[in-house]
């Protein structure tokens, strides 16, 4: 992350990016849409809010036709040193780097050297032994139901703002005792499935991925200033500082040094984005058949398509397809983004945390390509009818209550007014709308439930919902002497970590260490939340002795934690 070129000012057109181009003042393209000095201006008034000297701000490069067409950055790279951000400055790209890791892959794929059905413990024999195979395409689709490492950090107390390296994610990975879930079962995004293909990539080849990647890509791609990080304290010339908002128009520093390469920390410049973005395009150096390849969505053991390829995202945009992927990390957020149907392409490298890169993306590329936001965005549209059963809402009652979705994954129905709403963990809720006896349309999910009883007792068993059979739980317990019998110490031996439940003022927290305690919401018989979203279910022997908990949150799910006193294994 290079600190940018003192003789770049904030606002000024970058003459190499136009002589790249071949376009002046206005040039028609063979898709449709043209750029023009109008489109250059109204770029500039969208991005000119960072146009300030006491402010972080954005680099911004916008490709069209397999060329660059206006390179541009506003704000400042470094305020103690009151640098400006330039043609030169050096950003951590976050999670932007997967695509760089894919591209890789697909190479050794092309090349015959990996295959995807490979088992990762061909090149991996360290990690654990599921019982199940997480091959390669697992890993590049996000289908391997390993656990994202920034949540297994978290949950073990470990700060992310202390420094972070490749060495320590793979030491993670190989004390796992479980999955989130079976391999090929389902999508979940995981920055340690790329970790794990970094690795294999240098027991293949011989060479760190730093090393082959300069060799194999940047190189032959004039991309000088790009590389993948190995070490948190490495220092980078010209590299932009990130930043937070401190309230008044003051910024701080956001620190997190992280050398995580394969799933992030690749550092480079908006030039050197441009240059991506063009052989994205083109595939000069790389091939159309590598660049195809890195597009081909994954597939679920089911059939299920999954909308991700080789380190991108396959998006839709107004009805047209986008090749996407954001990254976000410490004070860094930034975006690649491409409509191969117009052959238009942007990048963004952003220092400072209020930047919302996909909003932006969006914002833009509905300016350049003249889109009125009247196409179709592949909605399901909600059923033609109005409801037919239940209006009166006498039955509603029993419908009431708290449901499994999977773990850490709740879904509450409750009454507001003169109508049912649901509420998904971590979500916002939203209205249900009746359609017969036991089934409703929630439009804010584009999605049908449907209410199920018990044929003997006519009580509510469970929900079905997205093929999902959910089962309704026991109200939650409030009383101090049923909540006391879930206190104690629980251990992770996966996480080598202890966590203390203890019973404070009438309610439930956990120590995650001698200085941190979070309180424990109850939602439901034996299942809590916490108010950093995660989510905790106390699991029972047959006798009714707690003897684990589980925590869930986003991308970790199901993580054990055995109570002290259980005399079973961690297992």
């Amino acid at each position: 992350m290079r600190l940018g070129q003192a003789g770049i000012g904030s606002g000024v057109m970058v003459a190499a990016a136009l002589s790249l181009a071949g376009m002046g003042a206005g040039g028609e393209t063979a898709q449709g849409w043209e750029w023009t000095d109008a489109l250059r201006a109204q770029v500039e008034a969208a991005m000119e809010r960072w146009d300030r000297p006491g402010s972080p701000g954005v680099a911004l490069v916008l490709v069209g036709e397999g060329r660059v067409l206006l390179e541009r950055h506003w704000g400042m790279a470094n305020l103690e040193h009151r640098v400006r951000i330039g043609s030169g400055t050096v950003f951590d790209s976050a999670s932007v780097a997967k695509q760089f890791m894919g591209a890789a892959m697909a190479i050794l794929v092309r090349e015959g050297r990996v295959g995807l059905e490979d088992d990762v413990r061909r090149y991996l024999p360290e990690m654990p032994d599921f019982g199940e195979t997480i091959t390669l395409g697992h890993l590049l689709h996000h289908t391997g139901g390993l656990r994202d490492w920034p949540g297994m950090f978290r949950l073990g107390g470990m700060d992310l703002r202390e420094p972070i390296d490749l060495e320590m994610i793979l030491e993670m990975a190989g004390r796992a005792r479980d999955l989130n879930f079976p391999p090929g079962e389902r999508y979940l995004y995981s920055n340690t499935g790329y970790n794990l293909l970094a690795q294999v990539l240098e027991r293949v080849t011989g060479h760190s991925l730093r090393a082959w990647t300069d060799e194999r890509l940047f190189r032959p791609l004039g991309m000088v200033s790009t590389h993948f990080g190995e070490d948190p304290a490495e220092t980078i010339p010209n590299r932009a500082e990130g930043y937070g908002p401190a309230g008044e128009g003051r910024f701080r520093r956001v620190m997190g040094p992280l050398a995580a390469r394969g799933s992030s920390s690749l550092h480079t410049t908006i030039a050197d984005l441009g240059r991506w973005l063009v052989e994205m395009e083109t595939g000069s150096v790389l091939g159309r058949g590598t660049i195809e390849l890195m597009e081909q969505p994954g597939r679920t053991r089911s059939g299920g398509r999954v909308e991700y390829g080789y380190g991108v995202a396959l998006d839709r945009h107004r009805g047209r397809q986008v090749v996407v992927h954001t990254g976000s990390w410490a004070g860094y957020r930034s975006i690649t983004w491409r409509v191969p149907e117009h052959r238009f392409a942007l990048g963004i490298l952003a220092n400072v945390t209020t930047v919302d890169t996909t909003s932006l993306a969006r914002r833009l590329t509905d300016l350049i390509l003249g889109m009125d936001g009247t196409a179709s965005e592949g909605r399901i549209d909600a059923p033609d009818r109005e409801g037919t059963g239940e209006i009166d809402g006498a039955a509603w009652t029993d419908y009431e209550g708290t449901y499994r979705l999977g773990p850490g994954w709740l879904l509450t129905i409750r009454r507001e007014g003169g109508r049912l709403v649901t509420q998904a963990t971590r979500e916002a809720s939203a209205a249900m709308t009746p359609m017969g006896s036991g089934t409703f349309h929630v439009e804010a999910y584009r999605q049908g439930m449907e209410f199920v009883r018990d044929e003997e007792s006519g009580l509510v068993t469970h929900l079905r919902y997205r093929g999902i059979r959910a089962p309704k739980l026991e109200g939650a317990e409030t009383e101090a002497p049923r909540l006391q019998v879930l206190a104690g110490e629980y251990w992770s031996e996966e996480l080598r970590a202890m966590h203390r439940v203890e019973l404070h003022d009438g309610a439930l927290r956990c120590w995650q260490g001698p200085y941190r305690a979070t309180r424990l919401r109850p939602v439901a018989k034996d299942h809590f939340e916490t108010g950093n979203g995660m989510s905790i279910e106390f699991r029972r022997h047959g006798n009714g002795h707690p003897v684990e908990m589980r925590y869930s949150a986003g991308r970790v799910l199901d993580v054990r934690f055995v109570r002290g006193d259980y005399p079973g294994e961690s297992r």
